[in-house]
């Protein structure tokens, strides 16, 4: 997730991000010896769990594909079945991952391929917004074997980076960037296999016929994979000939967006611990909203777990947290979240059908409580005769909607019949 923390973050849990790369430099595609893709993969752990992390590994080292020998991608070749078995067995890690694919096709003629440093160190950048800003306390581990001048200078431009405010760590963060031979340590072996997996997933030339397979495997980890080039929406934009529905989504989208900006940029730099969980849903939702076309939802526990990924808490984030901690507090400060019940997830509204979805929602919730009130204030004004229960001033609202509710008695009906049925449930409310 692009830019996903502007400064360092209260309770950060210290990461360690286990890295290798797919790939090289180069943009003559002709060359066999030149991939089309470059792939940088981050097998992420916490430091509390780093022990079971390596049992598990060592177990893997261990079995019939590597026999106790050092674990490498090219030990599995282009053996589809064999990918399959290992992909089956890195699901089972306790790890999250965080895996960069560039196309360096789409770079070729962009201004950062006349050479290799001005190649890498752009590629630098991204991995420092990706991986640092993400995780404040981090430890970056990389293979002293592998593309030795890459990593070697990532950790200088890192080292760069160290005097800029971001680097004005929250106490307990930590920056480190180390290198160690794989042949002595298995976790880098892992990132060594998961580049390895997403290239045989991504570069034309390696792809598989067991790709189908091997990316539902993969998928099923929850990764944050970052393709880029990106293409943003042109959202914003109507020609002559639109329509009063496109230039309405149009203004929709633009105003949601602004409005999404705008907060962040209020509360950057903020020490605020709950506040630094909302500024991490709401990137993730603008992330989405920018670079995703197919009008999904951002599942709610992908939020959590990655939540749980970046900030330390007892008890764990849970899809409650996000719900009723997260959501409520941006939405009553204008900023519009949308949300699906079928669909479980989130998202910034693109277009007025979302809006619309968002009102159904929060009418479905309203009209049978309000249904509730008025049976309520009826019941006690029969057997008292003289007390009116909405006609106090804090029910001013709900005394304006029940004088409808007089005159037009007919379409209230079934409001409360809605509410006991099991329509709605306590996350509704």
């Amino acid at each position: 997730m692009e830019g996903a923390l502007d400064s360092p973050m209260p309770s950060q849990r210290h990461m360690h991000a286990f890295v290798d790369e797919f790939g090289q430099f180069g943009f003559d595609f002709a060359k066999p010896d030149v991939s089309e893709r470059f792939i940088v993969a981050a097998v992420l752990c916490p430091a509390e769990g780093l022990d079971e992390l390596r049992a598990v590994a060592v177990r893997l080292q261990k079995s019939k594909w590597f026999q106790n020998r050092e674990m490498k991608s090219k030990i599995l070749a282009s053996d589809g079945q064999k990918w399959l078995e290992v992909c089956l067995r890195l699901t089972q890690l306790p790890v999250s991952l965080w895996v960069l694919v560039v196309d360096k096709r789409r770079l070729y003629g962009a201004g950062v391929t006349g050479s290799k440093q001005q190649f890498y160190k752009y590629l630098y950048g991204l991995l420092y917004d990706h991986l640092y800003r993400q995780y404040p306390s981090l430890s970056i581990v990389a293979d002293m074997q592998g593309h030795e001048e890459f990593m070697q200078g990532f950790r200088k431009y890192v080292e760069g980076k160290q005097d800029l405010p971001l680097f004005a760590h929250a106490e307990g963060c930590l920056q480190e960037f180390t290198f160690r031979d794989s042949m002595d340590d298995v976790l880098v072996q892992l990132a060594d296999l998961f580049a390895g997996a997403f290239a045989r997933c991504h570069e034309p030339g390696k792809q598989l016929d067991q790709v189908a397979q091997m990316e539902g495997l993969l998928t099923s980890m929850k990764p944050r994979v970052e393709f880029f080039p990106r293409e943003a929406r042109n959202l914003f934009y109507t020609g002559e000939n639109a329509s009063e529905e496109e230039k309405h989504n149009a203004i929709v989208a633009d105003h949601c967006f602004k409005a999404a900006e705008s907060f962040l940029d209020e509360n950057a730099g903020t020490d605020d611990e709950s506040m630094a969980h909302r500024l991490f849903f709401l990137r993730i939702l603008r992330d989405h909203f920018v670079y995703d076309s197919d009008d999904s939802y951002v599942q709610t526990h992908h939020i959590a777990t990655w939540l749980n990924e970046t900030f330390y808490r007892e008890p764990e984030f849970d899809t409650k947290y996000v719900t009723r901690a997260i959501v409520p507090y941006l939405r009553s400060r204008g900023r519009l979240i949308i949300a699906s019940t079928t669909k479980g997830g989130y998202k910034i509204p693109t277009k007025l059908a979302d809006v619309y979805d968002y009102l159904n929602h929060c009418n479905q919730i309203l009209e049978p409580m309000l249904g509730r009130m008025f049976k309520c204030h009826e019941t006690i004004l029969s057997v008292t005769q003289d007390v009116e229960l909405l006609r106090k001033d804090c029910y001013h609202i709900a005394w304006f909607c029940f004088q409808d509710y007089l005159l037009n008695r007919s379409k209230y009906t079934s409001l409360a019949e809605r509410l006991d049925d099991g329509a709605l449930t306590e996350d509704d409310f």
